[in-house]
């Protein structure tokens, strides 16, 4: 009697029976060609077919063929068993869309990329009975939270989504949102991570006005002195001392406690010599040269020589 298919089977054989890939789905096996398993599927357009392992599991084959009005293309995602906002994937419908159902139990076919970029997250019904939302202080900040990070077509895209920044998914609802973060304390606050480069999410997110965000960038200038580390400017505020002096002072190559303990003398540099003192702007005229040309000197000569050397003559003019 010959050995039938069923005994012939690849030790390394797995079982495909009741697995859905995007639109068929595995009624069983059917035979095995040159080493090939094949399986018998049908089709959510209730067509039949004996399809391959390989074509099935490399998404070769997401449908019974080129007459069926399920045909997806060969990127088609599954999606089947994904959850977006209250939406969950049921099946592929065709033409880019899914079957989903909502929390509510209403259900609805959305296209997969509006799935995938949060444009759609729940059912219209659900929609209106949460519209009141857009009037909530915050419900903005939530809304552009969710597109930077979701929606390749926002202009932020690139420095969040893009970047690896992700919102939690207990955020997905605006309600969460609200009740671990309250209502925006004002017009001059928005949505903030405390850790730039963190995700959206309760431990690592706070309410901060524009002032406050401008002084958490990635590229700011930070100096750590006894413990603490602010940024030039929040230094700058607390010491008394211009912005544009630290800088100037950092760019010198000061360390940062030279720069931030250094105090800032007057604005007239006074100069002694001989028991005399006067400022950068006396000496020059005592000596008969500009104010220039005496910082100049001060750079590369000694103080004596540069307050005694008298200024070259002049070239006569023919």
């Amino acid at each position: 009697m010959a050995e039938s298919n069923s005994t012939r089977r690849d030790p390394r054989f797995i079982d495909l029976t009741g697995q859905r890939f995007v639109v068929l789905v595995v009624t069983g096996y059917a035979e095995t060609r040159g080493n090939v398993a094949y399986w018998d599927v049908i089709c959510d357009c209730e067509a039949t077919k004996a399809i391959s392992t390989g074509n099935l599991t490399h998404g070769k084959n997401t449908s019974c063929g080129h007459g069926c009005p399920l045909r997806a293309s060969r990127c088609t995602k599954d999606e089947t068993g994904n959850i977006y906002g209250k939406w969950k994937v049921l099946k592929y419908a065709g033409s880019s869309m899914w079957l989903c159902r909502c929390e509510c139990g209403a259900e609805g076919t959305i296209k997969g990329s509006h799935l995938r970029k949060g444009k759609s997250r729940q059912c219209r019904s659900c929609a209106r009975t949460t519209h009141g939302w857009s009037t909530v202080d915050g419900y903005r900040s939530w809304e552009g939270m969710m597109s930077r990070c979701r929606n390749s077509a926002d202009p932020s895209y690139d420095i969040y989504g893009g970047r690896g920044i992700s919102v939690c998914d207990r955020w997905n609802s605006f309600d969460n949102f609200l009740e671990d973060m309250g209502p925006r304390p004002s017009c001059d606050h928005s949505i903030e991570r405390i850790n730039v480069d963190g995700n959206y999410e309760k431990s690592n997110c706070r309410w901060g006005t524009w002032k406050e965000q401008g002084r958490n960038r990635r590229n700011n200038r930070r100096l750590t002195y006894k413990g603490r580390t602010l940024c030039v400017m929040e230094w700058a505020e607390e010491l008394g001392i211009r912005w544009g002096t630290l800088f100037a002072r950092l760019d010198r190559g000061w360390s940062a406690e030279k720069a931030l303990t250094t105090p800032v003398g007057d604005t007239k540099r006074m100069l002694t010599l001989n028991s005399t003192t006067m400022c950068l702007a006396e000496w020059a005229e005592k000596i008969g040269i500009n104010r220039a040309t005496l910082r100049s000197r001060l750079k590369k000569w000694p103080l004596e020589k540069a307050l005694t050397m008298p200024p070259r003559s002049g070239k006569q003019k023919r």
